[in-house]
């Protein structure tokens, strides 16, 4: 991983070894102990990155402290150029980290465990993957957003309510 040059390469095995960690974690716990740690783990993300004080905002807000650089734009003047198309907001730096992916192969993989239905764990999938595309589109108007909690909480609604109603006699 470290010494590869190619950032597909680091990306398959980012997306590899998360994907495995998730399943195995998925596979192993009860459904309890799973939502308990998926729960606690989304509302930890988001203390930690919404708090002014949480540990991940501080570092974020001491990373993009302003140096003395008189020629910075002020916000309302760079959302002024944002909203006018002046400058565009650039998405091909985003990441996910490895333990989001983690998190989310666990949700999939407890569903399928839990129900022995994939058209639960399918439509648990889809709402991680809705839940996602809301936090990214969340990133055009806020500089840092947890990546865990909506995709998460979808996710575990989403599994809840459709294995309640696949449970229902017809």
């Amino acid at each position: 991983y470290f010494t590869s040059t190619s950032i597909k390469v680091k990306n398959f095995i980012v997306l590899y070894i998360g994907l495995l960690i998730g399943a195995s974690m998925g596979v192993l716990m009860p459904l309890w102990t799973t939502l308990a740690i998926l729960i606690g783990i989304s509302l930890w993300d988001l203390f930690a990155v919404l708090y002014k004080h949480g540990p991940i905002k501080q570092m974020i807000d001491l990373v993009s402290e302003p140096k003395e650089d008189h020629n910075k734009l002020s916000d309302e003047e760079m959302k002024e150029k944002i909203q006018s198309g002046e400058y565009a907001y650039d998405t091909s730096k985003l990441e996910i980290g490895i333990g989001d992916l983690a998190f989310y192969s666990m949700l999939t993989s407890s569903t399928l465990v839990q129900t022995g239905n994939v058209i639960i764990m399918i439509l648990t999938s889809l709402a991680i993957m809705i839940g996602t595309g809301i936090t990214i589109m969340g990133l055009k108007r806020n500089k840092i957003l947890p990546g865990l909690p909506i995709s998460i909480f979808l996710g575990i609604g989403t599994m809840l309510l459709s294995w309640y109603l696949f449970s229902l006699p017809f």
